[in-house]
C-alpha cells in the first residue's frame, strides 16, 4: 500500500501569502475601509466566505455578501497579473519528484478554489504529482474546521492517522491536527502563525524528506 501525503498550496506549493496580504491592503484602503497589516493576522489560511466574516465584523458598511465583494474584487484586480512561477516554494518540483520516486500518493486539500489550484499546479507543471485535489469551496465549513481533511482521507481510504499533512497557516495546521493526522508545518515567521499544534516543523521543503522515512 502506498504511503500518502496531503498537501496544502498557498503558502506550501505557492509562495502567495504575502501577495494576498498586499492586493488585500491595496484593494480595501482604495475601497475607502482603512485596513492594516496588523489587521491581515486572521486571514492567511482562510477562503472567501472567512475574509468577508472577518471583515464584515470589522466594517459594519462592508459589502452585502462574500459573493458582491469577489465581484468588486475580482473587477478591480481585472488586469492584475500573478507570477506563480517566480513564487514557487524553493525545491517544490525537486521534492515531490523525490517523493514520487519513493512511491509516496500524494494529493492537494486547499481552501483555495478548484481554478486557483489548477492554475498553479499547470504553471509549475507538478499537476502529474498528484492523484487528486480537494478544494475548501465544496465544504459548508473551511479550515480550521476538520471537514476538508476527514474527507480527503476518506477519498484516500486511510485513517487519519496514517496519513501526513503539509501546511504552514495556524487555520490549516488546526484543522488537519483535529482531523487527527500527523502535521508538518513549514516554518514561517512573517504572518504570526501559531505552529505549536503541529508534529514537526521544518525550515524548508526538502526538511519533508527526512521527517517522513
Amino acid at each position: 500500500m502506498k504511503k500518502k501525503i496531503i498537501f496544502d498550496l498557498d503558502g506550501v506549493i505557492v509562495d502567495t501569502e504575502g501577495q494576498w496580504k498586499k492586493m488585500w491592503l491595496d484593494f480595501l484602503n482604495a475601497k475607502g475601509f482603512k485596513f492594516s497589516e496588523d489587521d491581515y493576522k486572521n486571514f492567511p489560511g482562510g477562503n472567501w466566505p472567512i475574509f468577508y466574516r472577518e471583515l464584515k465584523k470589522m466594517f459594519p458598511n462592508f459589502y452585502e455578501s462574500h459573493e458582491e465583494m469577489l465581484v468588486v474584487y475580482r473587477d478591480y484586480f481585472k488586469d492584475y497579473f500573478i507570477d506563480y512561477k517566480e513564487l514557487a516554494m524553493p525545491g517544490i518540483q525537486e521534492v515531490l519528484k523525490e517523493l514520487d520516486q519513493r512511491g509516496y500518493m500524494m494529493v492537494i486539500a486547499s481552501s483555495s478554489p478548484y481554478k486557483h489550484i489548477e492554475e498553479v499546479c499547470d504553471l509549475l507543471d507538478i499537476t502529474k504529482y498528484f492523484s487528486f485535489s480537494v478544494s475548501g469551496y465544496d465544504f459548508k465549513e473551511s479550515k480550521p474546521h476538520p471537514e476538508i481533511y476527514l474527507y480527503t482521507a476518506s477519498r484516500l481510504k486511510e485513517k487519519p492517522e496514517d496519513l501526513w499533512v503539509v501546511e504552514d497557516s495556524t487555520y490549516g495546521i488546526i484543522s488537519a491536527s483535529t482531523a487527527g493526522m500527523k502535521v508538518i508545518a513549514l516554518k514561517d515567521e512573517r504572518f504570526n502563525y501559531d505552529q505549536n499544534k503541529a508534529d514537526y516543523l521544518v525550515e524548508d521543503l526538502w526538511g519533508i524528506l527526512e521527517v517522513v522515512d
